[in-house]
């Protein structure tokens, strides 16, 4: 009963200490340094698998120099079940809604027992939900952002960018983003804004016309995301998603010929902007690595579902973009809905 009393006093502890941390890597070294003391152990450390490594690195590690078994910390985070000495202790650390790190603790004066993994457990647990809340105030932080330069009216231009620096300091990607608009005239999207994330240049596309089928304009008017990764040269999209046609048009890499300096996108997903008066526009996200790609998608989900019911209607066109009142009574969505993006 005393030993139950005294774990319930540390995570309460630590819960609202928790509370008060905004950064990520902040967080893991609270919990990392506050486990360790409560263990008494000699060694702690948080690793985590980073896209497209195909082993954990460490993050935090108290003391520094300690040695770690690299393989089984990645095994671990994999669900493979690595064997385990009983002088450490392994807890799943979670983020975006799947597996990301792992939290272990080693001692050398006596062995840990089941109940000391199961708090360990309960640990990583409470640190999982610290970084999810960290990452969802980012989120509505992006967002309240975006909404207030939508309502000061500013420059369509710089309204444009101001999405995709959104996008970038939440999802972290390592190759492009950009944002089509479409032509009212002909139904072509118009390329308004981008963004290389692997180099220091313009982009040289602005202005590019992409003319899409009927088909595919009944694909994006479901509002759903697509994802799609490259695979001995061709795009295959993620399960059930048929529509690899939308890839080929949208890949930049079939108009501009690889050199030296070019990096190729490996993987992309691809969002529908669809309002109540039918699709206005795109969003492409691009990354170099299919693991990069795949950490995005409960991001740009979060980022950019619906919204509850506002007295204010967003109207994206191609020559402006303006807050216009309407009703408050009448429904309203995010222009960007049912959307979603998977990356510290």
């Amino acid at each position: 009963m005393e030993r139950e009393l005294a774990a319930l006093k540390f995570l309460d502890g630590l819960g609202a200490q928790l509370r008060n941390v905004r950064e990520p890597l902040q967080s893991l070294r609270l919990t990392l340094r506050s486990a360790r003391e409560f263990f008494e152990a000699a060694h702690g450390c948080i690793a985590v698998v980073q896209p497209g490594h195909p082993h954990a690195n460490l993050l935090v590690a108290l003391p520094r120099v300690a040695s770690w078994d690299l393989d089984a910390l990645t095994r671990f985070i994999r669900h493979e079940h690595p064997p385990v000495q009983p002088h450490m202790l392994l807890g799943p650390v979670r983020r975006r809604g799947g597996a990301w790190g792992a939290i272990a603790v080693m001692r050398e004066r006596r062995p840990f027992d089941r109940e000391d993994g199961r708090l360990l457990v309960r640990i990583a647990a409470a640190l999982s939900d610290a970084v999810h809340q960290i990452d969802r105030d980012r989120i509505l932080d992006v967002r309240d952002r975006i909404d207030r330069k939508i309502m000061e009216q500013i420059h369509p231009k710089d309204l444009f960018y101001q999405i995709l620096d959104g996008l970038r300091s939440l999802t972290h990607y390592d190759h492009s983003s950009a944002l089509f608009i479409r032509d009212e005239r002909d139904g072509a999207l118009s390329l308004v804004a981008e963004q290389i994330a692997w180099r220091k240049a313009r982009s040289r596309r602005i202005g590019l016309r992409l003319q899409i089928r009927a088909a595919d304009e009944a694909t994006l008017m479901s509002g759903r995301v697509y994802g799609f990764d490259r695979r001995n040269g061709t795009w295959q999209a993620w399960k059930n998603q048929p529509a690899t046609r939308l890839a080929d048009m949208l890949d930049d890499d079939s108009t501009d010929p690889l050199g030296d300096q070019q990096v190729r996108e490996d993987s992309m997903l691809c969002a529908p902007l669809v309002t109540r008066d039918g699709l206005v526009g795109l969003l492409k996200i691009a990354a170099a690595t299919q693991d990069s790609s795949n950490r995005t998608t409960q991001t740009w989900s979060s980022t950019f579902a619906p919204r509850p019911p506002s007295p204010f209607r967003i109207c994206i066109v191609p020559n402006r973009c303006a807050a216009a009142l309407s009703s408050p009574s009448e429904s309203t969505q995010w222009p960007i809905s049912h959307a979603a993006c998977r990356t510290m």
